[in-house]
Formats: structure tokens, C-alpha cells, sequence
């Protein structure tokens, strides 16, 4: 809206108010609903004791073709598996938070199986093991893709990460 000045600027300044008064009340309505978590299972599968203040969201990443990936063995001792452990523990969780995982990269992130099943769990670290990629209805039968970690830094895995947990 247009607002005529008089030479004492008054209209403008009951104007900004009235403008910066409805922008406040409406930041203010807000703030109580923006971010609000609640946890009613934690890791284990029990309702959580911790105070809800304690609650928090950690999100990171283990950094495009910077992720650190070891071969390992499977059941029968033969290599096509890569294994990355991922360190949570700056978000200084006091218990086993829950965590979702996406794997990311160049090529071949997206049939992979494990990338998003963490294992080994603790309020410090988690585990992501990928064992190769998944058999789809598209899928030449005869074709099996073992992964190695080569593999995984040439195509530039890395695993996005949310853990959900509390810090008291």
C-alpha cells in the first residue's frame, strides 16, 4: 500500500509498525509448532524416559568419493562386499539414536542391498555393509555384481545419514 508523507514522516511510521506488529504475531504463532520432534519408540523399541528438550536431529554426510570403504568377506569367504563405518559422534547422543541411510554417488548407488540397513549401532557410530546389487525383473539372471571398495570410491559412494536421538 501507498502511503502519502506529510513533512513529519508520520503515516509511514504507523504504517512500518502496524506492518512489523503483524509480521512479529505471526512469527510468533509459529515458533511453538516449527520443529517439533517427539520420539514414542526410541532404538530398543521403548518409550523413550528422556525429557523431550534433550531431543535432537544430527543429519550428515560421509562426504562425496571422501567415504572410507573396506572390502569384506561374505558367508562363504569371498570378497564382493564393502563396508563403511560412519561417525555420529559429534552429535554427542547419550544413547543409541535411530538412524535412516541413503547411499549416493556416480554410478551403481541406486540397486545396491544394505545401503540404507545400518548395523552396529551405538551412540557414537553405525555401520553401512553393501553387498551388491539387487536382482530386479530387468535383470540378465546370469549377471552377478559383486562390489569391492575400489569400486566404491571410483563411483563416489557416500552415505547421507539422520539420526534421531537425545543429548540428556
Amino acid at each position: 500500500a501507498v502511503v502519502s508523507t506529510q513533512s513529519t514522516g508520520r503515516p509511514i511510521l504507523i504504517f512500518l509498525s502496524m506492518k512489523l506488529l503483524l509480521v512479529l504475531t505471526f512469527c510468533a504463532c509459529l515458533t511453538p509448532s516449527m520443529g517439533q520432534i517427539k520420539m514414542i519408540a526410541d532404538h530398543y523399541g521403548k518409550v523413550p524416559t528422556n525429557p523431550d528438550p534433550c531431543l535432537l536431529t544430527c543429519v550428515g554426510s560421509t562426504g562425496y568419493g571422501a567415504t572410507d570403504w573396506t572390502d569384506q568377506l561374505d558367508e562363504v569367504g569371498e570378497q564382493g562386499r564393502v563396508n563403511t563405518v560412519v561417525d555420529i559422534s559429534r552429535c554427542e547422543f547419550v544413547t543409541t539414536p535411530i538412524v535412516t541411510t541413503s547411499l549416493n554417488g556416480d554410478l551403481y548407488y541406486d540397486l545396491m542391498i544394505g545401503m540404507s540397513s545400518p548395523h552396529g549401532m551405538t551412540k557414537d557410530k553405525f555401520e553401512i555393509t553393501v553387498i551388491g546389487k539387487a536382482w530386479t525383473t530387468w535383470s540378465n539372471k546370469d549377471w552377478q555384481y559383486r562390489v569391492y571398495a575400489d569400486d566404491a570410491m571410483w563411483n563416489q559412494w557416500n552415505i547421507n545419514w539422520v539420526a534421531v536421538g537425545f543429548t540428556c
